[in-house]
């Protein structure tokens, strides 16, 4: 996916101005910046939810069609159970739902409603429909930030267990330097407004083999990137 030249402003707040950005395709691109400086306006513009100003958005070939987005919050319908909100995307597909249900571990939870689940296990059947959804771009907007440190590791494994098998493109913002180090194969660190691009990292380490100590350096030099 290109961006180019993208703008968009909020009256008089100018919050991207000439923005551009090349995702690299198949593969996990992570935006890390300042709370404000438009990185959720960006994902909803991607998503049609927004217009831009100016600019363009290019996707590949293979990106084309539907989008996937996982929000902040796992914005599920209260009155279908886990099931059934997976279900939803795939034509009523129950055997299907229920397999991804099973691959994020909610094989126990299938019947229960969004209020019987934990917030951890809402953000799975979440991730669940996520992945369900027929597209090849998912979009992520910091879906783990509430969860304690243990539930966002297991979510991450999952997560990433769950891309390798259609490798689709994604673009994930996050505030979460560790959980990008660990997961991205590039990093953009942003700065606004009008927002921009600060630097740009790319993980050299294999997923499987990246450690809290491995990643540490990487770690040090996007965190000196983003306080300046």
């Amino acid at each position: 996916m290109k961006i180019e030249n993208l703008g968009k402003a909020f009256g008089s707040n100018s919050v991207m101005k000439s923005f551009s950005l090349d995702v690299q395709p198949h593969g996990i691109t992570c935006l890390i910046g300042p709370s404000g400086c438009g990185k959720t306006t960006l994902l909803n513009i991607i998503a049609g939810m927004l217009p831009p100003d100016s600019g363009t958005i290019a996707r590949d070939a293979d990106e084309n069609g539907s989008i996937s987005y996982l929000f902040q919050e796992p914005r599920l319908l209260p009155w279908l159970t886990a099931l059934e909100n997976v279900a939803l995307v795939l034509e009523g597909d129950a055997a299907a739902a229920r397999k991804m249900l099973n691959a994020v571990g909610l094989e126990d939870s299938l019947e229960k409603y969004p209020g019987e689940l934990s917030g951890g296990m809402r953000q799975r059947v979440s991730m669940a429909r996520a992945f369900s959804y027929p597209s090849k771009l998912l979009l992520m907007d910091e879906p783990f930030q509430n969860l304690d440190t243990k539930l966002k590791s297991d979510l991450l494994k999952v997560f990433v267990e769950l891309w390798k098998q259609d490798g689709r493109t994604v673009l994930w913002v996050t505030h979460d330097i560790t959980e990008a180090c660990l997961v991205a194969d590039t990093i953009v660190c942003l700065s606004g407004k009008p927002m921009k691009i600060d630097g740009s990292f790319h993980i050299g380490i294999p997923r499987n083999e990246r450690t809290l100590e491995n990643t540490a350096t990487i770690q040090a030099k996007i965190y000196r990137t983003l306080i300046g």
